[in-house]
């Protein structure tokens, strides 16, 4: 970051992410914590990344710096843009606009070098924030080495009815603490691969009549078949299966 998050937007991204768990000291109580059976012992847990959006060097554009605790692979779980679209009170239309994100692959900087990677319908009605989702677009970010995710937020029709994405706070000196915690950013869940992806257990290989490996023969019992449905309730049979062939 070129200069530091200020408290009430770290705070903001912090209540977005937990989702209300956030006392006004700022610390977090995550869900389901204190509630564990006793012996419990956790997998390892997903990391939450919050990164706040810089300013880019071109018209509505952002960059989101994506650091990561470890160098191993990861599996992004969730990635989601988070934009506050501001209402002026002039020339208010109420309606809907189509808020995206585009993405160049070549540093292009014209409409058509530009892909769209995240979109969505809003409502204008009121000021509020929008979440884009853009998990795709970062786990291809993090698998080709990277971790700059340089985005343009296009949002063609805001201007008619009089709004405007926050990209950054107003250049005019007057810059407020409501204004700081407008600021965009982006939040990411990350699993390890190994977490995400557990070793497959070998399946038994089924037995077809062709092969003199050890196979899993298929065999089902019926209890009605051996006259057994009229004391046993349920279930109405079990598999019965057996090993064949070159067992060891």
């Amino acid at each position: 970051l070129t200069h530091p998050v200020p408290r009430a937007a770290l705070l903001n991204a912090i209540k977005k992410l937990h989702f209300g768990r956030v006392a006004p000291d700022g610390s977090v109580e995550i869900e389901g914590e204190n509630h564990r059976p006793e012996g419990f012992t956790p997998s390892e847990p997903p990391s939450e990344i919050i990164s706040f959006g810089e300013e880019g060097d071109a018209p509505n554009t952002v960059t989101f710096d994506i650091q990561k605790e470890d160098e191993g692979p990861s599996v992004v779980e969730q990635a989601n843009i988070w934009i506050f679209l501001k209402m002026f009170k002039i020339n208010r239309l109420k309606g809907r606009v189509m808020l995206r994100l585009l993405r160049s692959s070549h540093n292009g900087e014209l409409e058509s070098d530009m892909e769209c990677v995240s979109e969505r319908v809003v409502d204008t009605r009121r000021s509020g924030w929008h979440t884009l989702t853009v998990t795709r677009t970062v786990q291809m970010l993090l698998d080709g080495g990277s971790s700059s995710l340089r985005l343009q937020v296009s949002c063609p029709l805001c201007a008619e009815v009089g709004a405007s994405p926050i990209l950054s706070p107003p250049n005019n000196g007057k810059v407020t603490g409501r204004d700081q915690s407008h600021r965009p950013f982006l939040m990411v869940v990350l699993q390890a691969r190994e977490e995400a992806n557990p070793r497959r257990v070998k399946r038994a290989l089924e037995c077809d009549g062709k092969i003199r490996l050890c196979c899993k023969g298929q065999f089902y019992v019926n209890f009605k078949d051996i006259g057994w449905s009229d004391w046993i309730i349920a279930p109405s049979g079990y598999h019965a299966n057996y090993c064949e062939g070159d067992c060891p």
